[in-house]
């Protein structure tokens, strides 16, 4: 598997630096949209042009099946949001920077699905043209991995902050696509570190008690030492009558 991922991209490795002209008219068309922006009818026609059936390879290690599906935030870091804020927003609305990161993540797919239908026509094609077109397509998938590491990282930071390093270390849990934004596998992985750290503090802590007792001189007050005494006094005395 490693070795095919390499050829696929060493096509990227093997690019050289090109300098290309845009014409007046390309270069103010472009401008005038950045500008001035396009209107809602053409995003929301743009966005639907292209839907790709996406086919599952059922030998790949990661199942792309769900890839163009936008990732939704998991009803149990909902749940753990809520709490750490002490909020009742709604899913969309229950932190800013999640919205922000999941409407970033929706553009990206909306840019992925027209790229990969001239990857798909098999018309003659130079070259170059096809090195571009896959470029592109390796820059949105980058683009896409980061956003969507940084929206994990956000929540994860507020729910969960000791622990995210399990972002790394558990990252071959996380799903591609799909429902949920971490996943049934991730959250299992997740609460099993936490009952494992939970579990190492504990016993530490009852440890360092147990030692803190066994180093301290326990001596009774004068008053019961007496008061012992007496009673132990009175004993011998009280086995000796008749």
């Amino acid at each position: 598997m490693a070795k095919h991922s390499k050829s696929k991209r060493s096509h990227i490795n093997k690019l050289k630096s090109k300098r290309f002209e845009v014409s007046k008219r390309k270069s103010s068309v472009l401008a005038n949209w950045i500008v001035k922006g396009i209107g809602e009818k053409n995003i929301k026609a743009a966005r639907e042009a292209y839907r790709p059936d996406v086919k599952r390879d059922k030998k790949a290690s990661v199942s792309a099946s769900e890839l163009f599906t936008n990732l939704k935030l998991d009803e149990t870091f909902y749940a753990a949001l809520k709490s750490t804020k002490n909020s009742n927003a709604s899913m969309p609305n229950i932190d800013q920077l999640e919205k922000v990161y999941r409407k970033q993540t929706n553009v990206v797919l909306d840019m992925a699905k027209p790229l990969l239908f001239p990857l798909k026509r098999k018309i003659k094609r130079s070259d170059k043209d096809t090195k571009a077109l896959k470029t592109l397509l390796l820059l949105s998938a980058h683009l896409f991995r980061k956003i969507t590491h940084s929206r994990r990282l956000n929540i994860l930071t507020q729910t969960h902050p000791n622990h995210i390093g399990l972002l790394f270390r558990a990252a071959e849990k996380l799903p591609v696509g799909g429902e949920d934004l971490f996943g049934t596998e991730f959250v299992n992985e997740l609460i099993s570190q936490v009952k494992t750290v939970t579990l190492v503090n504990s016993s530490a802590v009852g440890h360092q008690l147990l030692q803190h007792l066994e180093n301290v001189d326990v001596r009774l007050p004068s008053y019961m030492t007496l008061a012992t005494t007496g009673v132990t006094t009175a004993s011998a005395g009280m086995s000796n009558l008749p």
